[in-house]
């Protein structure tokens, strides 16, 4: 087939192709386009039809608003001296009780009146219903276009009524009639209208008429007294008239109407259905699932335009909605889509036809234009390719014009000519090359396949510090100098054989020092011979700031030691090394003592500084594969591959002793000293977690047993924290659970013959471990901070408890309560103690705080302002195990303090030891010259009551005369008291 019928085929088919189609296109745009357009019109239509019903609708709202008020005024004016006359004339007594209009009423140009029979009708009521029927006369006679009926109904089931429908409606009443619980005379009640405004009743259908009939309320109100309604009975016909007899755009428009409640008051094609049967009346869910959806639509008073069409009995309608706001009632307007779009099918099968016309005359024309400009001249470039093909050179094309094939011809003419110029281009482009070489901040440089330098660049002299004549023709490794000449030659070889490298090296410059250096190499090809292109980046400085970094990551800032994370590697790695030969490894703890207190009194500087020079001995102290590291703080830990225990001691006794030299700190000398704990490798733990905790563990126990010294982890170490852990995870429920209880050991006086003058409370837990001992779980509560939460329970408790026995009659006494150290330092103490008292109403001079000596004296200042707190609150404070501590007697004259508390340990032995007894003496005098109270606590024999007897102690306090009791034992030792108080009796 020629070319030609190719092309002409070709058009017929592509104007074809895009013709129909895009007539079809236009046809199914221009229809949618006029269906919107035509919803637009349906909506203003409708909207404008909606805004008049809704006019009439809200007429009616003024008109029963001023028939109310008519009959408000009418009916709260005094009676006048006739109306009794006028309405028994007007109204007579039926048979059946009820009183109705009698003879010569006439319904269709007068209101009537009815009553039932158990009404009180008394001139009041008389005078009402008159007026009332005088009122609706009037007002139905110039309303009667507007309503069916108007009528009032009272709440006393009488009714006034102008009814146009039935006009001997009064007459027919039943006279049990009773509208009072019907929506007539419920909606206008004050309970369903607070807000006396306009309501309407539910839809009522008429089978005579066949129209649907609504009634308007409103609530009457005479004297601000609800008496009844009055309202209107209206046909939706009358009312709406352009609901029910429309004018239609189309012949087959369909309407609905559907009230609040889902009634359909029209129902489009099924409206005979409607009407024949309203109550049963239900839509084909399953055939006419689209319309039944659509009229389920919430509208929310808004309108409304469906993009889907809906279909009703298989025919497709286009459909808007509105909302007639003062009913909430819903309308859906549909016209169908064939009569809407019925003008443009014929006007498009015209179209069609000139189209196809049109593309028959299109594909002739093509076929004489593509012949005649495109085929002819397509074949006259073709042979000339063809020439070029077989090797002439000089072939060129005389084509011109401007369209593509013109276009073609001259680029063919092009492309000889690019060809002779291609090599003076390649030639420009290697000088532009060589110029960005020359210019490049990088060293760049170029050897042959023997590592010999051929050319370089300016930046690579600067960089080695040669001069161009001092290089050139040289070997690599006169400034490489990490390998040698027979390394240098293998690595080139390989270099070759790849199409680029990138490693880093180290270059050599003339002065001889060294540069780090990442080189990029490529492998190019000149005159037939291979060569290593490379380029060279200074990375020193890059180099300098990873080791930084690493430091950073792997040594502590201050001492430069190692931190935990190159501990913990430098440990597994150790531990590696011990169980493959299977030695030993010990790890030290060491923790600085009393360091808190040169940070709080020098500042951190001065910490800072004995942290360095403590790290500085240590690191002398060890061996160089021992490792030296620093946590955190004033811990260090230290690793000691192939160690026993033996050898980790001789190192702890070296630190210890090593520590004990003075340091230069801060312009002074200090000296400080160490706690260590030692843990062996495999005994005491198999990882480094286990053994740095059992190392912690010992390096406590160090602590605890004086500072200053070492210790071996052992197995009754690792019980004892494990158990301290166990009650402290138990303190923390205990209180939750109940499981603290107060015990009670009297105090009694020496010179008012054994009287309880006060009691002391005692802590005692029984858990789920038994009984503890106060002294096993105080500590942990205060280490933990949980004796802040307990200690305010047990001043809560024992003051309660006093109170209780107070108001139960008991002699009064003073209940004394311990305070720790933590609660001492707490600053809003005195507040918590006052507030507890106020709440308990127990006066202040009834509850004594005892804290220890060592609390006291830990910070002398602040104790002397919390006591002076205390005091002038009228609390009285005394000093608990006194003669243990460090007092100072400047401080205690200071104290504002009610009591000195001996200490046990100095009565245990009073009766046959003289040292004791000059202590206890000393304290006594001591005491009653500063004006305090003195208690013995711990009496627990005749001679040693007899001994403070005869020296003057105030109180006395032990198992002699009791052990701590419970409340109700308290109660009754107070109540059964027989134990003498001197030791003479």
């Amino acid at each position: 087939m020629k070319v030609a019928r190719k092309l002409r085929l070709i058009v017929f088919i592509s104007v074809a192709a895009v013709a129909l189609p895009s007539s079809a296109l236009i046809y199914l745009f221009t229809k949618e386009n006029i269906l919107e357009n035509e919803k637009l019109t349906l909506m203003a239509e409708t909207q404008v039809l909606m805004t008049a019903n809704e006019s009439r609708l809200n007429a009616v709202t003024p008109s029963l608003k001023a028939l109310a008020d008519l009959l408000n005024k009418a009916l709260s004016a005094p009676p006048y001296v006739d109306e009794t006359v006028n309405f028994n004339r007007l109204v007579s007594k039926d048979a059946d009780g009820a009183w109705r209009s009698g003879k010569g009423f006439d319904g269709t140009v007068e209101a009537g009146i009815f009553l039932p029979p158990d009404m009180h009708l008394d001139n009041q009521q008389k005078h009402l219903h008159l007026r009332s029927k005088q009122i609706l006369d009037a007002f139905g006679s110039a309303s009667k276009s507007f309503f069916t009926n108007v009528w009032l109904l009272t709440q006393a089931k009488s009714e006034v009524i102008y009814d146009q429908t039935v006009p001997d409606f009064v007459r027919l009443m039943a006279a049990d009639n009773d509208y009072t619980h019907t929506p007539w005379m419920t909606l206008g009640s004050p309970e369903i209208n607070p807000e006396r405004g306009l309501r309407w009743t539910p839809l009522l259908f008429d089978p005579v008429p066949k129209s649907w009939m609504i009634s308007a309320i409103y609530p009457l109100y005479v004297n601000g007294h609800w008496l009844g309604t009055v309202g209107y009975d209206i046909y939706l016909k009358t009312i709406l008239p352009s609901l029910f007899n429309r004018t239609q755009r189309y012949a087959g428009e369909q309407h609905f109407l559907v009230d609040g409640q889902g009634q359909f008051i029209l129902a489009g094609p099924w409206q005979q259905q409607l009407e024949a049967n309203p109550t049963a009346f239900v839509m084909d869910a399953v055939h006419e699932a689209g319309a039944v959806k659509m009229l389920h639509t919430e509208l929310n008073n808004q309108t409304r335009i469906f993009s889907q069409r809906v279909k009703l009995k298989n025919r497709e309608y286009i459909a808007v909605a509105v909302t007639m706001r003062p009913l909430g009632w819903r309308y859906f307007r549909l016209a169908p889509v064939d009569e809407v779009i019925a003008p443009i099918q014929e006007l498009f099968v015209v179209l069609f036809g000139v189209i196809f016309l049109m593309v028959l005359l299109m594909g002739v024309l093509i076929e004489f234009v593509v012949s005649r400009n495109i085929v002819r001249r397509l074949g006259l470039l073709a042979e000339a390719v063809r020439r070029y093909a077989l090797g002439d050179l000089s072939v060129r094309t005389c084509l011109t014009g401007k369209d593509e094939i013109s276009a073609a011809a001259h680029d063919f003419n092009s492309m000889i000519d690019k060809i002779e110029q291609q090599r003076k281009v390649e030639i420009k482009l290697l000088q532009r090359d060589r110029m960005a070489i020359q210019c490049a901040r990088d060293g760049i440089y170029i050897i042959d396949k023997n590592g010999v330098l051929t050319e370089a660049n300016p930046a690579f002299y600067a960089m080695l510090g040669y001069r161009p004549a001092e290089l050139l023709g040289c070997s690599v490794a006169t400034w490489n100098k990490q390998w040698t000449r027979e390394e240098l030659v293998i690595k080139i070889y390989d270099l070759l054989h790849y199409s680029n490298a990138l490693f880093e090296t180290v270059h050599c410059r003339k002065d001889g020092t060294l540069l780090n250096v990442e080189i990029t190499t490529v492998d190019i090809e000149l005159d037939g011979q291979h060569y290593l292109w490379c380029s060279s980046r200074d990375i020193t400085e890059r180099k300098q700031t990873d080791q930084h970094i690493q430091q950073l990551a792997h040594f502590d800032t201050l001492t430069n030691l190692p931190n935990r994370s190159l501990l913990i590697q430098r440990v597994e790695f150790a531990l590696a090394g011990a169980q493959r030969t299977n030695n030993q490894l010990a790890v030290i703890f060491l923790d600085l003592d009393h360091f808190k207190h040169i940070n709080d009194t020098l500042g951190h500087a001065a910490g800072d500084d004995l942290l360095i020079q403590v790290s500085q001995r240590m690191s002398l102290t060890v061996r160089e594969d021992d490792t030296v590291s620093r946590p955190g703080g004033d811990e260090f830990i230290l690793v000691l591959p192939n160690t026993n225990a033996d050898g980790a001691a001789r190192v702890a006794e070296k630190l210890r002793c090593a520590m004990l030299n003075g340091y230069q700190v801060a312009r002074q000398e200090l000296f400080v000293t160490a706690s260590i704990g030692i843990a062996v490798y495999p005994d005491d733990g198999k990882n480094f977690e286990e053994l740095s905790q059992c190392a912690d563990v010992a390096m406590y126990r160090a602590k605890q047993e004086g500072r200053n010294t070492y210790r071996f982890f052992t197995a009754e170490m690792q019980l004892h924290s494990a158990r301290i852990l166990q009650l402290e995870n138990a303190l923390r429920r205990a209180l939750e659970l109940g499981q603290f209880q107060l015990h009670y050991q009297p105090q009694l006086s020496l010179q008012d013959k054994g009287r309880i003058i006060g009691v002391e409370a005692l802590l005692r837990w029984n858990s789920e471990f038994g009984a503890i001992s106060p002294a096993e779980f105080i500590p942990i509560a205060e280490n933990s901070g949980q004796i802040i939460e307990i200690g305010e329970w047990v001043l809560r408790t024992a003051v309660a408890q006093l109170k209780t026995w107070l108001d139960q009659g008991v002699q009064p006494f003073v209940m004394a309560v311990n305070i720790s150290a933590l609660q001492f330092r707490q600053a809003n103490l005195p507040d918590v103690v006052l507030q507890i008292l106020e709440e308990s109403r127990l006066p202040t001079q009834y509850l004594e705080l005892e804290l220890t000596e060592s609390v006291a004296m830990g910070n002398p200042l602040a104790a002397i302002e919390i006591m002076a707190n205390f005091h002038a609150r009228g609390i009285r404070l005394a000093i608990d195990d006194f003669g243990t501590g460090y007092s100072s007697l400047s401080y205690l004259k200071s104290f504002k303090i009610h009591k000195l508390k001996i200490d046990q340990s100095f009565v245990r032995y009073l009766a046959e030891n003289s040292e004791d007894q000059a202590i206890v003496n000393a304290v006594i005098d001591l005491s009653h010259h500063l004006g305090f109270i003195t208690i013995a606590e711990g009496v627990e024999t005749a001679a040693q009551l007899a001994y403070l007897q005869a020296h003057d102690c105030d109180q006395i306090q032990g198992y002699y005369f009791s052990k701590p009791l419970t409340a109700e034992q308290f109660e009754a030792f107070v109540l059964n008291q027989s134990k003498p108080c001197s030791a003479n009796e």
